[in-house]
Protein backbone atom coordinates (compact mmCIF):
# COMPACT_ATOMS: atom_id res chain seq x y z
CA UNK A 1 0.00 0.00 0.00
CA UNK A 2 2.77 2.28 0.92
CA UNK A 3 4.32 1.55 -2.80
CA UNK A 4 0.91 2.52 -4.21
CA UNK A 5 1.15 5.66 -2.80
CA UNK A 6 4.46 7.18 -3.62
CA UNK A 7 3.96 5.45 -7.02
CA UNK A 8 0.96 7.77 -6.90
CA UNK A 9 2.74 10.60 -6.00
CA UNK A 10 5.25 10.24 -8.65
CA UNK A 11 2.79 9.59 -11.37
CA UNK A 12 0.94 12.98 -9.98
CA UNK A 13 3.83 14.95 -10.19
CA UNK A 14 5.00 14.37 -13.96
CA UNK A 15 1.61 15.24 -14.54
CA UNK A 16 1.17 17.97 -12.58
CA UNK A 17 4.61 19.21 -14.43
CA UNK A 18 2.84 18.64 -18.17
CA UNK A 19 -0.43 20.48 -17.25
CA UNK A 20 -0.63 24.02 -17.61
CA UNK A 21 -3.81 26.47 -16.83
CA UNK A 22 -6.31 26.56 -19.59
CA UNK A 23 -4.77 23.95 -21.44
CA UNK A 24 -8.04 23.20 -23.00
CA UNK A 25 -9.41 27.04 -23.46
CA UNK A 26 -8.69 27.06 -27.21
CA UNK A 27 -10.51 24.24 -28.02
CA UNK A 28 -13.67 25.18 -25.81
CA UNK A 29 -13.88 28.44 -27.67
CA UNK A 30 -14.52 26.58 -31.22
CA UNK A 31 -17.11 27.71 -32.96
CA UNK A 32 -19.48 24.70 -33.08
CA UNK A 33 -20.35 23.28 -37.01
CA UNK A 34 -23.76 24.16 -38.25
CA UNK A 35 -26.12 20.90 -37.99
CA UNK A 36 -25.54 20.45 -41.83
CA UNK A 37 -22.11 21.65 -42.07
CA UNK A 38 -19.45 19.31 -42.28
CA UNK A 39 -21.13 16.27 -43.09
CA UNK A 40 -19.36 15.81 -46.67
CA UNK A 41 -15.52 14.73 -44.58
CA UNK A 42 -17.40 11.33 -43.80
CA UNK A 43 -18.43 10.56 -47.24
CA UNK A 44 -17.28 9.15 -50.51
CA UNK A 45 -15.41 12.56 -52.04
CA UNK A 46 -15.55 10.59 -55.99
CA UNK A 47 -19.36 12.15 -55.58
CA UNK A 48 -18.35 15.40 -55.33
CA UNK A 49 -16.81 18.01 -58.00
CA UNK A 50 -13.85 18.87 -56.22
CA UNK A 51 -12.73 15.32 -54.90
CA UNK A 52 -10.11 14.73 -52.09
CA UNK A 53 -8.41 12.09 -50.46
CA UNK A 54 -11.04 9.73 -48.67
CA UNK A 55 -10.97 10.62 -45.08
CA UNK A 56 -12.76 7.56 -44.05
CA UNK A 57 -10.54 5.05 -45.77
CA UNK A 58 -7.39 6.94 -43.70
CA UNK A 59 -9.23 6.83 -40.47
CA UNK A 60 -10.08 2.78 -40.99
CA UNK A 61 -6.65 1.84 -42.53
CA UNK A 62 -4.67 4.49 -43.34
CA UNK A 63 -1.22 4.98 -41.92
CA UNK A 64 1.03 7.97 -41.31
CA UNK A 65 -0.39 11.88 -41.91
CA UNK A 66 -3.72 13.30 -43.40
CA UNK A 67 -3.26 17.23 -44.01
CA UNK A 68 -6.00 19.05 -43.93
CA UNK A 69 -5.38 22.54 -45.62
CA UNK A 70 -6.95 26.22 -46.12
CA UNK A 71 -6.74 29.73 -46.09
CA UNK A 72 -7.30 32.28 -43.43
CA UNK A 73 -10.72 31.79 -41.57
CA UNK A 74 -11.89 29.01 -43.97
CA UNK A 75 -12.84 26.84 -41.00
CA UNK A 76 -10.04 24.47 -40.62
CA UNK A 77 -10.23 24.74 -36.80
CA UNK A 78 -14.27 24.34 -37.01
CA UNK A 79 -13.44 21.33 -38.79
CA UNK A 80 -11.48 19.67 -36.79
CA UNK A 81 -13.60 20.19 -33.71
CA UNK A 82 -16.41 18.82 -35.68
CA UNK A 83 -14.27 15.54 -36.53
CA UNK A 84 -13.00 15.49 -33.09
CA UNK A 85 -16.41 15.60 -31.30
CA UNK A 86 -17.95 13.11 -34.30
CA UNK A 87 -18.50 9.45 -33.26
CA UNK A 88 -17.81 8.51 -36.60
CA UNK A 89 -13.95 9.27 -36.29
CA UNK A 90 -13.83 7.04 -33.35
CA UNK A 91 -16.09 3.93 -35.02
CA UNK A 92 -13.77 4.02 -38.07
CA UNK A 93 -10.44 4.58 -35.68
CA UNK A 94 -11.79 1.32 -34.20
CA UNK A 95 -11.76 -0.46 -37.39
CA UNK A 96 -7.81 0.17 -37.67
CA UNK A 97 -6.82 -0.25 -34.01
CA UNK A 98 -8.67 -4.18 -34.77
CA UNK A 99 -10.26 -4.46 -31.18
CA UNK A 100 -6.52 -3.12 -29.31
CA UNK A 101 -6.82 -0.05 -26.79
CA UNK A 102 -6.93 3.09 -28.52
CA UNK A 103 -5.56 6.66 -27.86
CA UNK A 104 -6.89 9.91 -29.46
CA UNK A 105 -5.08 13.23 -28.23
CA UNK A 106 -5.60 16.56 -29.78
CA UNK A 107 -4.52 20.16 -29.66
CA UNK A 108 -5.90 22.93 -30.75
CA UNK A 109 -2.95 25.89 -31.49
CA UNK A 110 -4.34 29.67 -30.76
CA UNK A 111 -1.74 32.31 -31.93
CA UNK A 112 -3.84 34.92 -29.72
CA UNK A 113 -3.87 32.85 -26.57
CA UNK A 114 -1.24 32.56 -23.76
CA UNK A 115 2.27 31.66 -24.67
CA UNK A 116 1.52 28.05 -23.69
CA UNK A 117 -1.28 27.99 -26.23
CA UNK A 118 0.63 28.68 -28.69
CA UNK A 119 4.11 27.12 -28.23
CA UNK A 120 5.93 23.94 -29.09
CA UNK A 121 6.58 23.63 -25.83
CA UNK A 122 2.94 23.95 -24.80
CA UNK A 123 1.59 21.81 -28.01
CA UNK A 124 3.88 18.61 -26.87
CA UNK A 125 3.39 18.51 -23.41
CA UNK A 126 -0.73 18.87 -23.99
CA UNK A 127 -0.50 15.74 -26.05
CA UNK A 128 1.67 13.93 -23.61
CA UNK A 129 -0.95 15.12 -20.96
CA UNK A 130 -3.97 13.70 -23.01
CA UNK A 131 -1.89 10.00 -23.50
CA UNK A 132 -0.94 9.59 -20.14
CA UNK A 133 -3.51 11.21 -17.81
CA UNK A 134 -5.52 7.86 -18.72
CA UNK A 135 -2.57 5.60 -19.42
CA UNK A 136 -0.43 5.95 -16.24
CA UNK A 137 1.60 2.93 -16.28
CA UNK A 138 3.54 4.10 -19.83
CA UNK A 139 4.97 7.17 -17.87
CA UNK A 140 8.21 5.20 -16.49
CA UNK A 141 8.89 4.31 -19.76
CA UNK A 142 8.33 7.24 -21.47
CA UNK A 143 10.19 9.13 -18.33
CA UNK A 144 12.86 6.93 -17.21
CA UNK A 145 15.14 8.98 -15.90
CA UNK A 146 12.35 11.64 -13.95
CA UNK A 147 11.29 8.64 -13.24
CA UNK A 148 13.95 6.82 -11.15
CA UNK A 149 14.44 10.57 -9.45
CA UNK A 150 11.35 11.21 -8.62
CA UNK A 151 10.39 7.54 -6.81
CA UNK A 152 14.22 8.44 -5.15
CA UNK A 153 11.94 11.54 -3.56
CA UNK A 154 9.06 9.68 -2.78
CA UNK A 155 10.84 6.99 -1.01
CA UNK A 156 12.68 9.35 1.25
CA UNK A 157 9.21 11.06 1.93
CA UNK A 158 10.66 14.65 0.38
CA UNK A 159 8.96 17.22 -1.82
CA UNK A 160 7.92 16.11 -5.75
CA UNK A 161 9.09 19.05 -7.91
CA UNK A 162 10.13 18.59 -11.58
CA UNK A 163 12.39 21.22 -13.28
CA UNK A 164 10.83 23.04 -16.34
CA UNK A 165 10.65 21.36 -19.47
CA UNK A 166 12.91 21.87 -22.43
CA UNK A 167 11.56 21.94 -25.87
CA UNK A 168 14.71 19.31 -26.56
CA UNK A 169 13.41 17.17 -23.54
CA UNK A 170 10.18 17.24 -24.67
CA UNK A 171 10.51 15.97 -28.48
CA UNK A 172 12.96 12.92 -26.86
CA UNK A 173 9.93 12.16 -24.73
CA UNK A 174 7.32 12.43 -27.16
CA UNK A 175 9.31 9.77 -29.53
CA UNK A 176 9.40 7.28 -26.70
CA UNK A 177 5.74 7.80 -26.41
CA UNK A 178 5.19 6.88 -29.96
CA UNK A 179 7.76 4.36 -29.98
CA UNK A 180 5.44 2.40 -27.61
CA UNK A 181 2.75 1.87 -29.93
CA UNK A 182 2.46 -1.30 -31.21
CA UNK A 183 -0.75 -3.67 -32.68
CA UNK A 184 -1.74 -3.86 -28.54
CA UNK A 185 -1.92 -0.37 -28.23
CA UNK A 186 -2.35 2.48 -31.25
CA UNK A 187 -2.18 6.46 -31.36
CA UNK A 188 -3.84 8.90 -33.51
CA UNK A 189 -3.00 12.38 -32.87
CA UNK A 190 -5.36 15.79 -34.22
CA UNK A 191 -2.89 18.49 -34.13
CA UNK A 192 -4.13 21.94 -35.46
CA UNK A 193 -3.01 24.69 -36.97
CA UNK A 194 0.95 23.82 -37.49
CA UNK A 195 1.44 27.62 -38.88
CA UNK A 196 0.25 28.98 -35.69
CA UNK A 197 2.62 27.70 -33.31
CA UNK A 198 5.74 30.09 -32.33
CA UNK A 199 8.96 28.58 -33.84
CA UNK A 200 9.86 27.33 -36.78
CA UNK A 201 7.07 26.03 -38.31
CA UNK A 202 9.11 23.44 -40.39
CA UNK A 203 11.08 21.90 -37.96
CA UNK A 204 8.04 20.73 -35.94
CA UNK A 205 6.09 19.44 -38.84
CA UNK A 206 9.15 17.63 -39.97
CA UNK A 207 8.96 16.15 -36.31
CA UNK A 208 5.63 14.78 -36.72
CA UNK A 209 5.87 13.69 -40.38
CA UNK A 210 9.24 11.81 -39.29
CA UNK A 211 7.43 10.22 -36.10
CA UNK A 212 4.48 9.33 -38.25
CA UNK A 213 6.72 7.42 -40.50
CA UNK A 214 8.61 5.42 -37.62
CA UNK A 215 5.45 3.07 -36.93
CA UNK A 216 2.25 2.31 -38.86
CA UNK A 217 0.78 2.28 -34.81
CA UNK A 218 0.45 5.89 -34.58
CA UNK A 219 -0.80 8.76 -37.22
CA UNK A 220 -1.36 12.18 -37.49
CA UNK A 221 -4.61 14.60 -38.52
CA UNK A 222 -2.80 17.94 -39.14
CA UNK A 223 -4.07 21.12 -40.41
CA UNK A 224 -2.47 24.21 -41.31
CA UNK A 225 -2.69 27.29 -44.31
CA UNK A 226 -1.21 26.24 -47.44
CA UNK A 227 2.55 27.93 -46.71
CA UNK A 228 5.19 26.98 -49.16
CA UNK A 229 6.65 24.90 -46.19
CA UNK A 230 3.66 22.97 -45.72
CA UNK A 231 3.04 22.17 -49.54
CA UNK A 232 7.06 20.86 -49.82
CA UNK A 233 6.95 18.89 -46.44
CA UNK A 234 3.47 16.96 -47.12
CA UNK A 235 3.88 16.47 -51.18
CA UNK A 236 2.14 13.49 -52.17
CA UNK A 237 0.34 12.57 -48.79
CA UNK A 238 -3.59 12.15 -48.16
CA UNK A 239 -5.42 15.34 -47.63
CA UNK A 240 -7.99 18.36 -48.30
CA UNK A 241 -7.91 21.85 -48.87
CA UNK A 242 -10.90 22.98 -47.05
CA UNK A 243 -12.11 25.87 -48.74
CA UNK A 244 -12.71 23.71 -51.92
CA UNK A 245 -15.35 21.89 -50.19
CA UNK A 246 -17.28 24.45 -48.27
CA UNK A 247 -19.56 25.90 -50.69
CA UNK A 248 -22.30 23.57 -49.72
CA UNK A 249 -21.73 24.68 -46.25
CA UNK A 250 -21.95 28.15 -46.67
CA UNK A 251 -24.55 27.85 -49.31
CA UNK A 252 -26.58 26.37 -46.00
CA UNK A 253 -25.10 29.10 -43.88
CA UNK A 254 -26.09 32.18 -45.54
CA UNK A 255 -29.85 30.90 -46.10
CA UNK A 256 -30.12 29.65 -42.57
CA UNK A 257 -29.12 33.02 -41.63
CA UNK A 258 -31.10 35.24 -44.35
CA UNK A 259 -34.16 33.35 -44.26
CA UNK A 260 -34.91 34.29 -40.28
CA UNK A 261 -36.11 37.27 -41.28
CA UNK A 262 -39.57 37.97 -42.77
CA UNK A 263 -38.35 40.29 -45.18
CA UNK A 264 -36.20 37.95 -47.21
CA UNK A 265 -39.00 35.36 -46.87
CA UNK A 266 -41.36 37.80 -48.85
CA UNK A 267 -38.35 38.52 -51.07
CA UNK A 268 -38.24 34.99 -51.84
CA UNK A 269 -41.41 34.76 -52.40
CA UNK A 270 -42.19 37.43 -54.68
CA UNK A 271 -38.74 38.32 -56.02
CA UNK A 272 -37.02 34.57 -55.87
CA UNK A 273 -34.59 35.50 -59.03
CA UNK A 274 -32.91 38.61 -57.13
CA UNK A 275 -33.29 37.02 -53.43
CA UNK A 276 -31.40 33.90 -55.04
CA UNK A 277 -28.68 35.61 -56.63
CA UNK A 278 -28.03 37.24 -53.01
CA UNK A 279 -27.36 34.12 -51.43
CA UNK A 280 -25.33 32.74 -54.64
CA UNK A 281 -22.93 35.87 -54.79
CA UNK A 282 -22.36 36.03 -50.64
CA UNK A 283 -21.03 32.08 -51.41
CA UNK A 284 -19.33 33.02 -54.59
CA UNK A 285 -17.49 36.27 -52.95
CA UNK A 286 -16.37 34.30 -49.84
CA UNK A 287 -14.19 31.67 -51.86
CA UNK A 288 -14.47 29.56 -49.00
CA UNK A 289 -13.47 31.86 -46.19
CA UNK A 290 -16.32 31.40 -43.06
CA UNK A 291 -15.04 34.66 -41.39
CA UNK A 292 -15.89 36.80 -44.40
CA UNK A 293 -19.35 35.35 -44.96
CA UNK A 294 -20.10 36.26 -41.33
CA UNK A 295 -18.86 39.82 -41.36
CA UNK A 296 -20.89 40.26 -44.58
CA UNK A 297 -23.71 38.63 -42.58
CA UNK A 298 -24.03 41.16 -40.32
CA UNK A 299 -24.29 43.54 -42.96
CA UNK A 300 -27.18 42.29 -44.55
CA UNK A 301 -29.05 41.46 -41.40
CA UNK A 302 -28.98 44.85 -40.13
CA UNK A 303 -29.89 45.73 -43.74
CA UNK A 304 -32.97 43.78 -43.32
CA UNK A 305 -33.86 44.56 -39.56
CA UNK A 306 -33.90 48.14 -41.42
CA UNK A 307 -36.26 47.06 -44.17
CA UNK A 308 -33.99 47.61 -47.12
CA UNK A 309 -35.53 46.18 -50.23
CA UNK A 310 -33.67 43.88 -52.34
CA UNK A 311 -31.65 46.22 -54.59
CA UNK A 312 -30.06 47.93 -51.27
CA UNK A 313 -29.25 44.65 -50.13
CA UNK A 314 -27.44 44.17 -53.68
CA UNK A 315 -26.07 47.37 -53.65
CA UNK A 316 -24.81 46.84 -49.83
CA UNK A 317 -22.72 43.61 -50.81
CA UNK A 318 -21.58 45.18 -54.08
CA UNK A 319 -19.83 47.78 -51.58
CA UNK A 320 -18.41 45.82 -49.46
CA UNK A 321 -14.58 44.11 -50.33
CA UNK A 322 -13.93 40.75 -51.11
CA UNK A 323 -10.31 41.02 -49.09
CA UNK A 324 -10.81 39.88 -45.60
CA UNK A 325 -8.57 42.76 -43.62
CA UNK A 326 -10.01 45.21 -45.90
CA UNK A 327 -13.56 44.02 -44.75
CA UNK A 328 -12.40 44.36 -41.09
CA UNK A 329 -11.41 48.13 -42.35
CA UNK A 330 -14.59 49.11 -43.83
CA UNK A 331 -16.98 47.67 -41.53
CA UNK A 332 -15.03 49.67 -38.76
CA UNK A 333 -14.96 52.57 -40.67
CA UNK A 334 -18.97 52.41 -40.79
CA UNK A 335 -19.15 52.52 -37.12
CA UNK A 336 -20.37 55.84 -35.09
CA UNK A 337 -17.60 57.28 -33.49
CA UNK A 338 -18.74 57.03 -30.22
CA UNK A 339 -19.20 53.13 -30.77
CA UNK A 340 -15.70 52.47 -32.14
CA UNK A 341 -14.21 51.60 -29.32
CA UNK A 342 -16.97 49.22 -28.15
CA UNK A 343 -17.05 47.46 -31.50
CA UNK A 344 -13.25 47.39 -31.80
CA UNK A 345 -13.23 45.00 -28.20
CA UNK A 346 -16.08 43.03 -29.56
CA UNK A 347 -13.91 42.48 -32.83
CA UNK A 348 -11.25 41.56 -30.66
CA UNK A 349 -12.72 39.16 -28.67
CA UNK A 350 -14.25 37.40 -32.13
CA UNK A 351 -11.34 36.99 -33.53
CA UNK A 352 -9.44 35.24 -30.56
CA UNK A 353 -12.90 32.73 -30.14
CA UNK A 354 -11.74 30.50 -32.85
CA UNK A 355 -13.68 32.75 -35.89
CA UNK A 356 -16.92 31.63 -34.86
CA UNK A 357 -19.45 30.76 -37.06
CA UNK A 358 -22.43 32.56 -35.56
CA UNK A 359 -22.79 36.71 -35.35
CA UNK A 360 -24.58 37.88 -32.33
CA UNK A 361 -21.33 39.75 -31.24
CA UNK A 362 -21.12 41.59 -34.53
CA UNK A 363 -24.66 41.94 -35.22
CA UNK A 364 -24.56 44.24 -31.78
CA UNK A 365 -21.15 45.92 -33.39
CA UNK A 366 -22.98 47.13 -36.86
Amino acid sequence: MEVDKKKLRVELGILKSLKFPIMNDRYEKLAKAHEKTFLWIFRDPKDHDKPWDNFVNWLSSGIGTYWIQGRAASGKSTLFGFIWNNPETLRYLGYWSEGAPLVVASFYSWNSGTPDQRSQSGLLRSLLYDVLKNRTEMIPAVFPEEWEKLSALATHDMEITTELWTIGQLLRTFEKLVGLASPALKFCFLIDGLDEYDGDPEEISQFFQDVSSSTKHAKFCVSSRPWPVFLDLYEGIPGLKVQDLTENDITLYVNDHLGKYKQMQRFLLTDAQNATWLVEEVVEKSAGVFLWVALVLASLNKGLRSGDDISHLRRRLDSLPADLEELYGHMMKSIDPLDKEEASKIFQIFGMSGHSLDIPMLEKAL
